[in-house]
Parts: structure tokens; sequence; C-alpha cells
């Protein structure tokens, strides 16, 4: 098992045709809104292509047990905290690591966006790290919703979210822009937050 969270568990798993290691996460509905949220994932991951953002493979259900499993690429290099304490105690993100950081993330924020997505929990537990080049990649859309308008659910984690979404206020994509900054200084002063 790889990890785990309020909603699941996510497990390293092989794929049969070719051996290739990828990720399995299980995410079990006792609830209708549960459901919802794990339905609206998929739907979001299914309409993403980018090379910062995770890699959706497929999803299915077990009959036998109330849950969803979502198969995507299995990322070896930890999260975008886990990289920052490992840079902290290196001497720091390098420039060329922030700038290839924030490429990336603003490059998969607008493709996320572009196709009427709001993540609405950016933050560095959700940005994934690939070992082999560092490269970061946006994951985990558990509170994702497919939107042209506007949101009013307050949802996400407080130390990242933008100040409509603390307060209640409809928001946009730009309550994501926010955290993504927000996500971006936590790793580039070395783990501090914004406020």
């Amino acid at each position: 098992m790889l990890g785990h969270g309020s909603f699941g568990r996510v497990f390293v798993v092989r794929r049969y045709s070719d051996g290739a290691e990828l990720a399995m996460k299980e995410v079990r509905f006792d609830r209708a809104d549960n459901l919802d949220m794990v339905r609206a994932e998929v739907a979001a991951l299914m309409h993403l292509h980018h090379p910062h953002v995770l890699r959706y493979y497929d999803s299915m259900s077990d009959p036998a047990v109330p849950c969803l499993r979502i198969i995507t690429e299995h990322v070896t290099g930890g999260n975008l905290t886990e990289f920052t304490e490992r840079q902290r105690l290196a001497g720091g993100v390098l420039p060329d690591q922030a700038r290839v950081l924030t490429r990336s993330l603003i490059g998969a924020l607008a493709h996320v966006s572009a196709r009427g997505i709001l993540h609405r929990d950016i933050k560095p537990d959700n940005v994934l790290i690939r070992a082999a080049d560092d490269s970061p990649c946006l994951a985990d859309f558990g509170v994702a919703r497919m939107t042209r308008g506007h949101a009013s659910s307050v949802v996400g984690t407080p130390a990242f979210m933008a100040p409509e979404v603390c307060t209640g206020m409809p928001y946009d994509g730009r309550a994501d822009v926010w955290s993504l900054g927000a996500t971006l200084y936590f790793a580039v002063t070395g783990g501090r937050f914004l406020f």
C-alpha cells in the first residue's frame, strides 16, 4: 500500500500486458455523496491529458464492495511537501527548479481550467514529483468540479484556499490560481505558508 486517506487507499499494481507499475486508488463510497465525488474525480481525470497532470488510465467498480478503483500512473518521487523538505535540507529550491515547477504547474492548471474543471484543493501534498526528472504533476482531483461558472462550497485546505473560498463567497478558476501561488510560495521559501 502506498498510502491512505479519509476516502480510501492507494496501492501499487502491475499492468498484466507489459508489467508496468501503476497506482490504484481504491475509493469507498458508503454514502451517495461520496459516490458523486468519486464520479466527479473520474470525469475530471478522463478529460485531462497533459504532461504535468497525473495520467489516468482506467477505472472500475467492484460489485462485491462499495468502491471504485481508479488506475493512474505511479509517481515515485513523493509529493511537493517532501521535495521541498529535501531541497530545504540541501540548501533550498534552486532558481532553475523553481522555474520548472512554476512553468510546469501553470501549464497544468491552464490545461485543467481550459476544460472547465476547478481542482479546488491545490496544495503541496497534491503535487507529485516524478523521480526520474523531478518534474511535477498535479494530482488528486477528489474534490474537483466541472463547471464553466462559479462554485460556492467551501472545500480544500485552509492554508492554500483563496480568500473568497474561505469566506464562502462564490468563486471560479481564479481561486485555483491563488492556491497554486500559495503552493509555489511554500516550495520556493522552504516550507513557509503564505499567511
